[in-house]
């Protein structure tokens, strides 16, 4: 959906502005530079090893999709 909203953006600005693809792309650049590392899995299921509390079973699950989440952004971003 967001590639079809840039597709529509107009192409001329007003005097002083970027063009729409310029500022376009800077914006892309600049949340691709914002988006956090990944969160490593595996360090943090090697400290809660043994420790089967519920909370942190839910944890590590929003953890797995955070990182797909990230992982997705990402992707999205380099197609964009």
């Amino acid at each position: 959906m967001l590639a079809a909203i840039l597709g529509l953006t107009p192409q001329k600005t007003v005097a002083g502005g970027e063009s729409g693809d310029g500022g376009i792309l800077k914006t892309l650049e600049d949340i691709e530079e914002r988006l956090p590392e990944f969160i490593d899995l595996y360090a943090l299921k090697q400290k809660l090893r043994g420790d089967d509390n519920p909370l942190n079973v839910v944890l590590v699950q929003e953890i797995q999709r955070y990182n797909i989440l990230l992982r997705t952004l990402a992707k999205h971003l380099d197609l964009l």
